[in-house]
């Protein structure tokens, strides 16, 4: 039996996925940090340097 030498935790904590309904409150309306890392990336590998 091998046993397990390095653990590696994520946590991704406020990542957003949307806005909650008091945004505007917050100054935080159309928040969606995952969707915007996912389009980032997209753009960062289709763009040629």
């Amino acid at each position: 039996m091998s046993t397990m030498k390095k653990v590696i935790l994520i946590v991704l904590d406020s990542v957003g996925i949307g806005s909650l309904p008091d945004a505007q409150a917050y100054n935080d309306e159309g928040a969606n940090t995952l969707g915007n890392l996912f389009l980032a990336s997209v753009i960062f590998s289709t763009t040629k340097v």
